[in-house]
C-alpha cells in the first residue's frame, strides 16, 4: 500500500476519536502493541539526536521494504514515534524518503504538542529518512 494510503487510514482511524486527549491516549495503548525494541538495540547509536526525550529507532529491509522499531523513555513520545513509523512501515526506502507526512497536523495532534515535542517529531523524521537512505545505499 502506498504510504498516502497509509496515512489516510491512519487518519481516519483517529478522526473517530474527536478529543485531542482521547487520540494520544489511543495512539499510546497502540503503540503497545508493537513488537518491543529489545534492551539490547536500545544504544547510543539507535538514538535519535534532538530529542528532550530519549528515542531509540532502528530500520531493517527486507524484501525491499522497510521496517521500522522505535522505544522511547515516555509513553507518550513512544505513541507519537510508533504513528509516525506506522506511516512509513513497508514502504520501499525511496518512498520514505519522499513522502512528508502531515499525519500530526490533519489529525489536530500537532496543536497539542509543545514546541519541544514538535522539534523532537521534526528531528525523528529526519532519522527515520536517514535510516532509509542507508538501507536504500546497501541494497543498491
Amino acid at each position: 500500500m502506498p504510504v498516502s494510503e497509509t496515512e489516510a487510514s491512519l487518519l481516519a482511524e483517529l478522526a473517530v476519536l474527536p478529543d485531542p486527549q482521547e487520540r494520544l491516549a489511543h495512539l499510546i495503548q497502540r503503540a503497545g502493541r508493537r513488537p518491543p525494541l529489545p534492551p539490547d538495540e536500545r544504544t547510543d547509536a539507535a538514538l535519535v539526536p534532538g530529542c528532550v526525550s530519549r528515542v531509540w529507532l532502528t530500520a531493517s529491509r527486507e524484501n525491499g521494504r522497510c521496517h521500522f522499531r522505535v522505544a522511547a523513555d515516555s509513553p507518550m513520545v513512544f505513541g507519537l514515534m510508533a504513528l509516525l513509523c506506522d506511516v512509513y512501515e513497508g514502504a520501499p526506502p525511496g518512498e520514505v524518503a519522499a513522502f512528508e507526512t502531515s499525519v500530526f497536523a490533519d489529525s489536530g495532534l500537532e496543536r497539542h504538542l509543545s514546541p519541544t515535542r514538535r522539534q523532537g517529531l521534526a528531528h525523528s523524521r529526519a532519522r527515520l529518512r536517514q535510516l532509509a537512505a542507508g538501507l536504500a545505499d546497501e541494497h543498491a
